[in-house]
């Protein structure tokens, strides 16, 4: 399943500059910038908050580390409050016709940009528009950040996760700057939720700076999860708590990790492009300095594409269960983005108010390319850089090129009246679904159409090989010791049928052999078709086969590839694989079958 969002950018501006001391005094504007719809007309909604609601967000945001402090009716009054602010006059109507564009697959994704200090602290993501809470209605809240220049692809899925818990003053509680945790249950939980992710991952535990710093900037890592604690101190800039040797308390600055990162991007070809800080106040950003948070710095110096972090103090318990079932979420089989598994993972809180104090920092674009990054994943492609032949075979007078040629026919039979080469029309509409796919990730005028038998000729990194004999072009390009082929065809062996065997699973599927009756009779009976994945690392190729035992197969291949290759990535992420399929007799592929189990 794929995610699709409408996406608002918000932006929030202070009009007047004003002491720290005297914030009641400043005006703010909001205003949509961008959209599906266009931008809100005029200069926005200028809104002042007043002492009060100065008083009670401050009042608010103290007691968010508390686990039941809050009512719901406390929480709602909140959200409904900074609505109230932002959405008004232009900007609510704006946001309204975008509303009236979603559909139940398409979800609102508001990317929120914070141009003021000031409203930096207010925990946006419990916006409520008086019918709930957006992020408990399916949609979107992220923060992104102005200053940065936007980024094409910022998603891709997580393949390599480094895990590291820092619990500093364990052995010394009493002394302790900072209280303690069951690290050890919190690295069980999570190693429990990764189990069904697909996601490789190593653990760190405890989280010493030279093993710190040796991981992320010698590993081949592409995401951090940090637990542990994390602080804030206004002027200066945030940090994460590790330990030392002796279980002391060990500050890392924002600065030096996000150095780490972005040296891990010059070392490795998988870098770190998303980290999940589970520590307190690691999205706070109170002073004049944009990006003295330790998620603000990691987007502006560490290179990655998208953060999670706390923008309070969150209760352990809460926040805990609320990393552990992001990972959960984080399934290929799901197909989703960190976005939306945070999105999910909120509920996990098991209180009241918890579930908004994670703040995702991003950029605009981003589900988007997730999309694209996952169907290159799916598909051992790297973007930009790949590429893509489809190789079809030839026939002349029905017998296949190389074949026909050797003979040299001239006269027509009575089914087959072209004499010049021609393609066989099922194996073409098989091969558009697969351009259909393929020019999700790549302009399509770079897909180029081949004869099954010029393969000596090609240099693609991606071949889609169509047809009975796909199996023995792949054998004449890797050679009989790096291919065995796993389906055979057989259509002489058994008089009136036409054989596949698996030779993996030793089964062998038989059809009717189709020429043997009219043509209506065959489209009315069933078909069977393999679409088999072979990664050849050595020769820096990926070879897709799409055959069938008669035509109506092979076309089905290629439907089902288009249709289901999200299924297909949850089963085998980018691994090779090979399915056996039966398509029922008709015109429709709706009730394919499976046929490749023990």
């Amino acid at each position: 399943m794929g995610e699709e969002y409408l996406t608002i950018k918000l932006t929030l501006t202070q009009l007047d500059d004003v002491n720290t001391g005297e914030i009641e005094k400043a005006r703010f504007r909001a205003r949509i910038e961008q959209s599906p719809l266009g931008a809100s007309t005029g200069v926005g909604w200028d809104f002042k908050p007043s002492p009060e609601d100065w008083a009670y967000i401050d009042e608010f945001i103290s007691y968010m580390p508390l686990r039941n402090h809050f009512k719901k009716q406390d929480v709602v009054r909140l959200g409904e409050k900074i609505f109230a602010w932002i959405f008004k006059d232009k900007v609510l109507e704006k946001y309204n016709q975008c509303l009236g564009r979603l559909t139940e697959d398409v979800r609102l994704r508001l990317a929120i940009a914070i141009l003021s200090e000031h409203l930096v602290k207010i925990p946006w993501e419990f916006l409520h528009d008086g019918n709930g809470f957006l992020l408990q209605s399916g949609h979107l809240i992220v923060r992104i950040i102005d200053e940065l220049g936007e980024k094409k692809a910022p998603f891709s899925p997580i393949k390599r996760l480094l895990v590291a818990i820092a619990n500093p003053g364990k052995n010394d509680p009493d002394n302790a700057s900072f209280s303690s945790f069951d690290a050890q249950t919190h690295e069980q939980k999570i190693v429990e939720s990764l189990k069904n992710t697909g996601i490789e991952y190593e653990i760190l535990n405890p989280c010493i700076r030279r093993d710190f710093k040796d991981k992320i900037t010698g590993a081949n890592f592409d995401a951090l999860y940090f637990a542990g604690h994390g602080v804030f101190t206004p002027d200066l800039e945030g940090q994460l708590i590790l330990e030392d040797d002796k279980n002391n308390e060990d500050y890392l600055e924002a600065t030096e990790l996000a150095e780490w990162l972005r040296d891990s991007n010059d070392n490795v070809t998988t870098r770190i492009r998303f980290a999940y800080l589970n520590s307190c106040s690691t999205a706070r950003n109170d002073s004049l300095n944009t990006f003295a948070g330790v998620a603000q710095r990691l987007m502006l110096n560490g290179g990655v594409n998208a953060v999670v972090a706390m923008q309070s103090d969150i209760e352990q318990t809460a926040g805990f269960d609320i990393a552990a079932g992001f990972f959960e979420e984080m399934q290929l089989e799901g197909g989703r983005s960190p976005e939306q598994a945070l999105a999910l993972a909120r509920a996990s809180g098991g209180d009241q108010h918890s579930w908004g104090v994670p703040a995702m920092y991003t950029y605009l674009s981003g589900p988007e390319d997730f999309e694209k990054n996952r169907l290159a994943y799916f598909m051992n492609a790297e973007l930009g850089k790949s590429s893509y032949g489809l190789f079809l075979p030839t026939f002349i007078l029905g017998e296949l090129f190389e074949e026909a040629a050797k003979k040299s026919r001239s006269k027509p039979t009575s089914l087959y009246r072209y004499s010049g080469e021609t393609l066989s029309l099922k194996d073409m509409e098989s091969g558009l679904d697969v351009i259909r796919l393929l020019s999700r990730i790549v302009p399509s005028d770079e897909i180029k159409l081949r004869r099954s038998n010029d393969q000596g000729e090609s240099q693609y990194s991606h071949w889609f090989i169509f047809g009975s004999r796909s199996n023995k072009v792949v054998e004449s390009v890797l050679g009989g010791k790096d291919y065995v082929p796993r389906f055979a065809f057989d259509y002489t062996s058994e008089p009136g049928k036409w054989t596949l065997t698996d030779k993996k699973l030793n089964k062998v599927h038989s059809i009717d052999n189709p020429h043997q009756s009219p043509k209506d009779e065959y489209d009315k009976k069933d078909d069977i078709g393999v679409i088999e994945k072979i990664v050849s690392e050595k020769r820096g190729r990926v070879f897709f086969l799409l055959s069938g035992l008669g035509d109506r197969a092979t076309r089905g291949c290629g439907w089902y590839l288009y249709q289901n290759w999200e299924l297909l990535l949850g089963e085998f992420g980018n691994t090779p694989f090979g399915i056996v399929l039966r398509f029922p007799g008709g015109f429709g592929f709706n009730d394919t079958e499976r046929l490749d189990t023990p």
